[in-house]
């Protein structure tokens, strides 16, 4: 699909009014530590974080809906990320509105991607690192290794001395 088609197809709001910089990170960080996905409607009417009622007039101000998923490694047994969307456009309207199961399955699907993407960076950065050390090594040893004619004729002859 070009680029063009997609812009005659879909009115995508140009910006979004929201403050990236006050973004309450404290999801994140509950999903990284449930290392379950969260899905909020309502930010405002959500009373199972203290930290939405502290600040509830801004919080609802910026985000109405969010939506929370942990990235894992490859075994899934670590959370190395999280994956959060805040403010669901409604295409027709132009509202926010909740996020459902379609999207939460999607992000999923996604965060799958993202945390093989990111073992893959890691297992070739660790890679990469290790043929260093052997290309190195190998110098090392290819460095000593190597003697002139006359020391190893000596080295020849000490050792034959010495072999009874």
């Amino acid at each position: 699909m070009d680029h063009e088609e997609l812009g005659e197809s879909a009115d995508v709001p140009k910006s979004r009014d929201c403050d990236v910089s006050k973004i309450n990170y404290m999801y994140a960080q509950y999903v990284k530590n449930t290392q379950e996905p969260l899905n909020i409607g309502d930010v405002a009417r959500d009373r199972r974080f203290p930290w939405t009622n502290e600040n509830a007039e801004y919080a609802s101000e910026q985000i109405k809906s969010l939506l929370c998923s942990p990235i894992r490694n490859g075994k899934k047994d670590k959370v190395i990320g999280v994956c959060q969307l805040t403010n669901k456009m409604d295409e027709a309207t132009g509202k926010i509105r909740a996020f459902n199961r379609n999207d939460e399955q999607f992000l999923e699907a996604f965060a799958i991607f993202c945390g093989l993407g990111i073992q893959n960076t890691q297992m070739y950065e660790t890679v990469e690192r290790a043929m260093a050390k052997q290309e190195v090594t190998l110098e090392v040893l290819s460095y000593h290794a190597s003697a002139a004619e006359e020391e190893t004729r000596e080295l020849q002859v000490t050792a034959a001395t010495a072999v009874p």
